[in-house]
């Protein structure tokens, strides 16, 4: 059962992932990455399914303190210190918690695009 689970995550990741990250990825700049990412719209410019329950408000919060942070952003040189960056600045604003700082920094990611993601994929 336990094997099947992996097989999924992975295709998930693999599939379905891939395409949103690549909305991100093809961002024109760090900042409309940032921006995206923080009100965490979709290619189609709606808000992510699982994190429709956020206050708008927070996230806009969320945004405008990782606006601030752009150059640490860019300057990142892994993900762990990306999501760092972004937990420093978002997990202070109520109604923001973990699992939107890690999306967040996960979708930033792919617009850096100048590291490795290891952490994709489910080892066996």
């Amino acid at each position: 059962m336990q094997i099947k689970l992996k097989v999924l995550v992975n295709s998930y990741i693999t599939y379905w992932r891939s395409d949103e990250l690549e909305f991100y990825r093809s961002q024109s700049s760090l900042a409309d990455a940032i921006k995206k990412a923080t009100l965490a719209v979709d290619a189609c410019d709606k808000r992510q399914s699982h994190q429709r329950r956020l206050q708008q408000r927070a996230m806009e919060e969320g945004r405008d303190a990782l606006m601030q942070c752009k150059k640490a952003v860019d300057n990142a040189k892994s993900f762990d210190e990306l999501h760092s960056i972004v937990e420093r600045a978002v997990l202070p604003i109520a109604g923001l918690g973990e699992l939107y700082a890690y999306d967040t920094a996960l979708r930033i990611e792919a617009r850096l695009c100048s590291y490795p993601t290891p952490h994709l994929l489910i080892s066996s």
